[in-house]
This record gives structure tokens, sequence and C-alpha cells, in this order.
């Protein structure tokens, strides 16, 4: 049970890896920095999680045996805090992504892509935080410590948490903000430019006429 709570939250977070690699990807921004890289930022952090997930998941298969329980809270701890490290640098790279006016994309009937994908991205990156942090709380205090054994703090910080955190991907579908796969890729400068140029080519052959 234990196991199951530690390790389903990271589904949340694999989606929010790939969403921003996507922003970056579709934006065609030229960068020197590798951490801006689209293929960096899906797979460096999908790894890193799954880095987290193995530690929180040998801690937890360890709690089985009381002659670990010790080495098992310490793995489950340094997995956790693995995870809050990483997805503090996560949340950088995506508030530098919010802020930079270069990575924009297109997607045709949605005003503004960016900005509405981000904020879904803000919501659950801090419901995962918050999350994060009570677990790791718990385990620093142990299994009878204050936070533990309260049964009201374990549904606030962790299963209302992670049930808002997939609720927002249900009613905000990220899927509406990204570009389908057959759909153009132009940004929409460079399709008020298009748009501008076929306007002057048939003012020009009126004229001619």
């Amino acid at each position: 049970m234990t196991l199951l709570l530690l390790l389903a939250p990271n589904a949340l977070a694999l989606v929010n890896y790939k969403a921003v690699g996507e922003i970056i990807r579709l934006s065609n921004v030229e960068t020197k920095y590798f951490f801006l890289r689209p293929r960096f930022v899906t797979w460096f952090f999908f790894s890193s999680d799954f880095l987290a997930f193995f530690l929180q998941g040998a801690g937890g298969g360890l709690q089985s045996n009381y002659k670990y329980k010790d080495i098992s809270v310490a793995i489950t701890m340094v997995g956790l805090a693995t995870q809050l490290f990483f997805f503090a640098c996560f949340a950088g790279i995506t508030f530098y992504v919010q802020r930079s006016p270069k990575y924009q994309y297109y997607v045709e009937g949605q005003p503004d892509p960016k900005k509405k994908l981000i904020w879904c991205l803000y919501a659950t990156i801090g419901l995962l935080y918050v999350r994060s942090i009570y677990r790791f709380a718990e385990y620093a205090t142990g299994y009878g410590g204050p936070i533990a054994v309260l049964e009201w703090a374990f549904y606030v910080f962790d299963t209302i948490a992670i049930f808002l955190g997939f609720l927002v991907y249900c009613v905000f579908f990220i899927g509406n903000y990204l570009p389908k796969y057959n759909a153009p890729s132009q940004s929409p400068g460079k399709v008020d430019s298009s748009s501008s140029q076929t306007l002057k080519g048939d003012v020009e052959s009126g004229e001619k006429l």
C-alpha cells in the first residue's frame, strides 16, 4: 500500500516533462544551453524521476522486513529528496520558458496556447511539490511521529493533492494546447506574414487588371 502511494504521482510529473519539452521543440529556438534543449528536458528529468522512483520503490519494498526498517526509511527519504531537487530544477526551467517571449508556437483555434498550458503545468507542479514535501516530512519524523499520525494531513496533502492534479488534466486537457501531428506548425507571426503577402499579391494583380 505504501509503495503504491509513493510511486503513483510520478505519472503526473512525466506528463509535465513531456509538455515542457514539446513547448521548447515547437518554438524552434536556437540555444547554447544544453538544459533548454527539448530532448534534454524530457529525457533527463524522466531519468531523474526514474531514479527517484527506483529509490522510493526499493525503500518501500524493504519496509516489509522489520530488520531493515531504518535503512528502508533512509532510502525512501533519499528518493524523495532527489525528486524534490530535480523537480525544483524543472520548475525553474518551466518559469524561464514561460517568461521568455522567444518560446511561442501555433495551435489552430487556440489563442495563446502556451499560456494555458503553462498554467496547467504550474498547478500540477505546485500540487506535486506540496505532496512531496509532506511525504518527506512524514518519513523524517518517523512512523509514530506527529505528521504520520494525523489522518487529515494524509487526505489533504497526499490524496486530495494528487486527485486535484489529475483533475486539472481531465478538465483542461493539455492535448488541446499542443498542435496535432498533422497540423500546421507555423507560428502566429508567420501566419500573419503569409496572409499579408497573399493580400498584397491580390492587390497588385487587381492593379494590373
